[in-house]
């Protein structure tokens, strides 16, 4: 997951993907072009920071679940 923190306005937003951020900002607005930002090595440990925006990638935890064990089953019936 990719949490980004506009500094300006101090919006955050959460995307699936770098790409995916991309396709809502453009370079001029986050201070750095998708292919450098690529190249910076994004990590959970190394957040990208200028003076537009923090941009950090971290992991999305979610609760487990027996829905999708159910459903498998409904299918095969």
């Amino acid at each position: 997951m990719i949490h980004l923190h506009l500094l300006n306005t101090d919006e955050h937003h959460y995307f699936g993907s770098i790409a995916n951020m991309y396709e809502f900002y453009d370079a001029d607005t986050l201070g750095i072009s998708y292919g450098s930002l690529r190249n910076y090595g994004l990590s959970y440990e190394r957040p990208y920071q200028n003076n537009k925006c923090v941009i950090r990638k971290g992991v999305l935890l979610s609760k487990n679940t027996n829905r999708g064990g159910n459903i498998k089953r409904l299918h095969s019936l």
